[in-house]
């Protein structure tokens, strides 16, 4: 029988995410959001009249300028929730490999960042 394995993502959600070939282990959503960033900058870059189309929410197209726009809103949120809770990880990692005080642990899931300059 063949295991699945879930990988942590968001406020203690699990996704079944592809394993590249000759890996046990699911991609991380960083590598994957990275893909899905990559593939769009370069449709962009590459192609910017299909770009331009694909993005254009008054033509018949409308749904895949509402799945692009949605994406990237998304992106804006998970992104530095995910680089945070794995610059946490690493940071407790290394605490412990050299023997020091455990780290504390990160912020929550869902913890939202202030931009530069916020009073909050």
């Amino acid at each position: 029988m063949e295991t699945i394995l879930g990988t942590p993502y968001r406020e203690g959600i699990h996704y079944v995410l592809p394993a590249l070939q000759g890996n046990q282990r699911p991609l991380h959503p960083l590598l994957t959001w990275w893909g899905v960033l990559y593939a769009l900058a370069s449709i962009a870059r590459y192609e910017p009249q299909s770009w331009a189309k694909s993005i254009n929410v008054d033509k018949r197209n409308d749904r895949i300028a509402n799945a692009i726009e949605h994406l990237l809103e998304m992106a804006l949120s998970a992104i530095p929730e995910l680089v945070t809770r794995e610059l946490h990880r690493m940071d407790r990692q290394s605490l412990t490999r050299r023997g020091g005080p455990p780290a504390p642990r990160g912020p929550p899931l869902g913890h939202r960042l202030l931009p530069i300059g916020s009073s909050q």
